[in-house]
């Protein structure tokens, strides 16, 4: 019965975590939905009515002469859009829809009343799958979190490390206002970057009186200093009126200051609705910290609020820290979806309209007219809400084209979370407490996937089972603490701030323990079981997906699980995808939201099935009726596959059918799969027997030898998709052409594009080009040749588009995009104007230099790649695909790859695959080695070969050099881990110059490939050849090769008059550091040593 009830509650357990695990694009698209539903209209309410000025009236009000412009957000509409999100990415258009807005224009001395229907803007839509299509690119808006409006009190250190306070209001959009203290006692207002005041001064001049203060504040006895400063240095007493005119005199200078200004000042930057702006979330945030009761529709400051802000700073001061607030807990940090942050751009862009068309209705121009008809159309310049949306989707820093190097790459980067962008932070600025991990942050943001470099914290990814709320803030799903012998309840989702008022533990606590480990305000304690209130649902809550994607995670380090839960992104897709051994679970869900694959709707039968399309019979639904014989009826369903199409990557994506005719297909079966998936689930990479052993040096620290099996048997190949373009344009000397007629033009057609499946190499032509040329442009020879043979000289010269170098590979698909064509009787040819894409698809093998990573952080370069008859062999004669360094490993602490390649090897063995869930070290301490070993003897008792599992050194094998037949020393660890070829292939970086462009500043050579620059020199590079004694190579790299700028000009005219090369100068690097040590005040002088004889 025990055992019944075990297996119950595991079956509860797992339906729990299933039923947790939410649509990994779910906040993308409500977001954009509810911009869509309630965003749009609410900013073009909040924009109408505009009202122009009367002209030429004493006091300005509005009198039969204004002219009212109203937008009618209720009637708005969206037109269809002119291609679909497939059809969009193929002719590199935009998905975009009409924004039309009907709007009310009304003038009662012009006698006008109408309703113009005004097509706003080209709006961009989102996909079904969170993504915008802008130019034919999928982009992807990034969620920005940035600090959640409202009021915070915090604490500060001086540069005399001396403690002191303050308190800021945060506001949606205007100025912000902040009150602070200083070491001498006294308090300062200071709104944006003005100069700051006495807080004293700023609370008379909002109306409160220092009779009221004293009444009001709970210790006002702390502004005697603030009192004391005032008379003393502004000579200024407690008066409303001197208050506002020295208040206004301070922040703005050069005008005579007025109270009617003062006035004006503070209610534009606090008051006015249009101008200032808490939001409703902010307004909510305020109520709660201050205890205020505002109702959510007031967003503007009041001065109450102000007041009620001081009176806190001051309870602070007195030692009350209590309501310090942590601003980098999540409770007060929310997410700006992508839904909030294109309505800001379009309060933004209508906000620009306003102005717009309130100066054209107030001009006296128009007004002097007799009538207003003819100028109706002219009021409203749309363009510039367009120009708006097209700079955010074009240049902004959270509009990014898409990763779309495989699957996870996709869906990691529309859950990712930027703290950067506009009113963000700024990488170059931001300290280490607001890039480290919270303690809020456990089961909302990821503690380890984030980025290496300067973004490091301060970009990071959603946790698995996160969800964001409506508000912006990240929820994590729990359940409640029940009776051990009553199955578990359904889950709950809590905020970072309820978190902080219950306790909460993991789930894999033992409740016969008297105290188990748990969280509570923000700290990691002990508590007595009974006391835990809520339980997490699963183990991997707290980690994003691709570091949910990694098996064995315990064992390994943190920098290692973020080296491969960022690697795994990178994983490039292979012409054969094949799946884990070892897994966690999660590859199924990840492609099924991705979109990377074709799902059956529902329940249905196929019909027919081949590389272009899938045809399934499904069964509509029956709607009830009194008639009880109601036949079913079907319906024919065509899913049209993903054929060879260009990632933003350059890789290939393509479909590939899974299911076959007169085959019965469930709800959400594959049907067809991606070039990284298989079955429907993610496959990034290959199932290879790996050997952890030195072999000759060649695999010396992260270095990596490979068989020659991975090039032959195209294991590690992959298909590539490169673009090239080409556009005509009209210079000084005429209007250049796209013509046949072009030197090496044997693969061009009629219209001077290259054929479709052609083989091209470096130096061919693939789109001909021709551009006008003056009789001076000729080269010498070319005039004396005519002048010898005469003959006219040609009018045009070839600037065609043509194969790079290093690329080779065959015409997959070609855009010609001509304004105009035209037949040339005189050539005999077709003259085009306009731009052509030319795609280009490559197969690319393994090589040397290529980059190869598992999923542990365990990444290298291939050094050599061997016959297969040279790598180390097993004892059935297999031998290994690869050879890693074994020493890499306990350097490293990734020991979970160790447990990956031995329960591979089982799984390959016996013919299965597994699921591993991180962190089974809950059942038992070594469970993870126990069950790795257990599944190795199972496979060594299936197969009879007893070399699997040893127990004299379990896990390892006796293996056998391929060269000699003979065995090695040791016995050496054998698996089949899980291997992945990044994108960081050697032919897109490799390149080398002679000579080329040099930077400005430095002198030095440029560095990158598109700028032809040369291969860097680094600090290990320059290392290896001081140990290997090359100094003569050393000096000329970093001499005439690099920023001698003497050096290298003779040198030239050297190898140009055959002389021998003269003795290097000093580089320009070295002048600059002279220059900077004597700028430290040292006395550095250059002197000549003599020869020595």
């Amino acid at each position: 019965m025990c055992c019944i009830y075990e297996a119950f509650v595991l079956v509860m357990i797992l339906f729990r975590q299933k039923s947790a695990l939410p649509d990994f694009l779910d906040e993308q698209r409500n977001s954009f939905w509810s911009f869509l539903e309630f965003g749009v209209r609410e900013e073009l309410e909040f924009f109408s009515p505009i009202v122009g000025r009367s002209l030429g009236a004493i006091v300005r009000k509005p009198t039969d002469r204004y002219i009212c412009v109203s937008f009618l957000g209720d009637d708005f509409y969206l037109k269809a859009p002119a291609h679909s999100p497939s059809s969009a990415v193929t002719t590199m258009e935009t998905y975009s829809s009409r924004l039309v807005v009907p709007v009310h224009v009304y003038s009662k001395r012009f006698d006008v009343s109408c309703v113009l229907p005004i097509t706003l803007c080209e709006l961009p839509l989102m996909t079904q799958y969170g993504t915008f299509i802008i130019n034919g690119s999928p982009r992807v808006i990034v969620h920005q979190i940035v600090r959640c409006p409202g009021v915070y009190l915090k604490a500060q250190f001086d540069q005399k490390n001396q403690r002191t306070h303050l308190v800021s209001f945060l506001s949606s959009y205007g100025s912000w206002l902040r009150f602070e203290t200083d070491r001498k006692g006294i308090f300062w207002a200071r709104v944006d970057n003005l100069k700051k005041v006495p807080a004293t001064l700023f609370l008379h001049a909002l109306g409160f009186s220092a009779d009221f203060l004293e009444t009001t504040l709970s210790d006002a006895s702390l502004f005697l200093d603030t009192y004391a400063y005032v008379e003393k240095e502004l000579l200024v007493t407690h008066s409303y009126e001197e208050a506002l005119t020295v208040l206004l005199a301070q922040y703005v200078s050069g005008r005579v200051p007025t109270v009617r200004k003062a006035k004006k000042f503070l209610f534009h930057h606090f008051f006015h609705a249009r101008r200032y702006s808490l939001s409703p979330i902010g307004r909510a945030q305020m109520n709660r910290k201050l205890r205020l009761v505002r109702p959510s529709e007031h967003l503007t400051l009041t001065p109450e609020d102000i007041l009620a802000g001081m009176d806190y700073l001051l309870r602070v001061e007195n030692g009350e820290s209590q309501f310090l607030d942590d601003i980098d807990h999540l409770k007060n940090r929310r997410a700006r979806l992508a839904g909030e942050l294109i309505q800001t751009q379009f309060r933004l862009g209508l906000n620009r309209l306003e102005r717009s068309i309130s100066r054209r209705i107030s001009d006296e121009a128009l007004l002097s007219q007799p009538r207003l008809g003819i100028a109706l159309p002219s009021l409203i310049q749309t363009q510039l809400v367009a120009s708006i949306f097209q700079e955010f989707f074009g240049s902004s820093q959270l509009s990014q084209f898409m990763d779309q190097t495989n699957p996870l790459a996709e869906i990691t980067h529309k859950r990712r979370l930027s703290s950067l962008g506009p009113g963000g932070l700024h990488r170059d600025r931001a300290g280490l407490i607001v890039r480290g991990i919270h303690p809020s942050y456990y089961g909302r943001i990821c503690p380890i996937e984030t980025p290496e470099g300067k973004n490091a914290g301060l970009v990071g990814s959603i946790a698995t089972y996160a969800r964001i709320n409506p508000d912006g803030f990240l929820e994590s799903p729990y359940v409640r603490s029940v009776d051990q012998t009553s199955p578990p309840s359904g889950f709950v989702l809590l905020s970072a701030a309820y978190e902080d008022s219950v306790i909460v533990a993991a789930r894999d606590i033992n409740f016969m323990q008297e105290r188990v480990p748990a969280r509570t305000q923000r700290q990691f304690v002990e508590r007595a079981p009974e006391t835990v209130d809520f339980l997490g649902v699963c183990p991997i809550q707290f980690m994003s997906i691709a570091t949910a994607l990694i098996p064995f995670l315990e064992h390994d380090d943190a920098n290692r699980a973020l080296m491969g839960s960022n690697m795994q992104r990178q994983a490039v897709s292979l012409l054969t995808p094949e799946r884990a051994f070892v897994g966690t679970g999660l590859e199924g869900r990840v492609t099924h939201n991705s979109g990377a694959i074709a799902i059956a709707k529902q329940s249905s039968y196929v019909l027919y099935a081949d590389a272009k399309r899938v045809d399934v019979l499904m069964q509509t639904p029956v709607q009830p009726t009194r008639c009880k014989t109601q036949s079913p009826t079907f319906q024919l369903e065509t899913t049209w596959l993903l054929n060879y199409q260009r990632s933003n990557q350059d890789t290939c994506m393509h479909q590939r059918p899974s299911v076959s005719p007169n085959m019965w297909v469930e709800t959400g079966h594959c049907l067809a799969d991606n070039t990284s998936t298989f079955g429907g689930e993610l496959a990034l990479g290959k199932n290879l027997l790996v050997a952890y052993m030195p072999w000759e040096g060649y695999n010396f620290e992260d270095a990596v030898l490979v068989s020659e099996r991975l090039v032959f048997d195209d294991v590690f190949t992959s298909v590539h998709i490169e673009r090239y373009d080409i556009a005509t344009s009209r210079t000084r000397e005429g209007q250049e052409y796209i013509s046949c007629k072009v030197e090496r033009g044997q693969h061009l057609d009629t219209s001077g594009v290259v054929t479709i499946g052609t083989w091209v190499e470096p130096g061919d032509v693939l789109v001909g080009r021709i551009r006008p040329q003056h009789e001076s442009e000729s080269s010498p020879e070319g005039r004396l040749l005519r002048a010898i043979f005469g003959g006219a000289a040609r009018d045009f010269k070839d600037a065609p588009l043509c194969v790079p170098n290093g690329v080779t590979g065959r015409v997959l698909h070609c855009r010609k995009l001509f304004e105009r064509q035209n037949y040339n009787d005189q050539i005999e040819a077709f003259e085009s104007i306009g731009s052509v894409y030319v795609y280009l698809v490559q197969k690319r093998k393994v090589q040397i230099g290529d980059k190869v990573a598992g999923r542990h952080g365990n990444k290298g370069i291939i050094s050599n790649i061997l016959p297969r008859q040279d790598m180390p062999f097993l004892q059935n004669g297999v031998p290994v695909d690869m050879v890693l360094n074994p020493l890499g490993v306990p350097s490293r602490m990734n020991v979970g790859q160790i447990f990956e390649c031995l329960l591979g090897l089982a799984a390959h063995t016996l013919q299965q695959n597994f699921k591993v869930l991180p962190f089974d070290e809950m059942h038992g301490a070594e469970v993870s080695r126990g069950f790795v070993y257990q599944q190795l003897y199972h496979a060594r008792q299936a197969t009879q070969q007893k070399w699997l599992f040893r127990p004299g050194s379990p896990g390892k094998s006796i293996l056998f050099d391929g060269r000699t037949g003979e065995s090695f020393d040791q016995p050496v660890t054998v698996g089949y881990p899980y291997i992945l070829k990044l994108v960081h292939l050697v032919d897109d970086k490799i390149h080398a110059r002679s000579t080329g462009p040099y930077s400005l500043v430095t002198q030095q050579p440029l560095g990158g490939r598109s700028k032809q620059g040369g291969q860097r020199l680094g600090e290990m590079e320059v290392w290896a050849l001081e140990g290997f004694g090359a100094a003569y190579t050393l000096q000329e790299l970093l001499t005439i090769k690099s920023d001698d700028m003497r050096g290298r000009n003779h040198a030239f005219s050297a190898l140009i008059r055959g002389l021998l090369l003269p003795k290097p100068g000093v580089p320009e690097s070295f002048k600059v550091l002279i220059c900077e040590l004597r700028g430290l005040c040292l006395d550095m002088n250059l002197a000549r040593i003599g020869q020595v004889e």
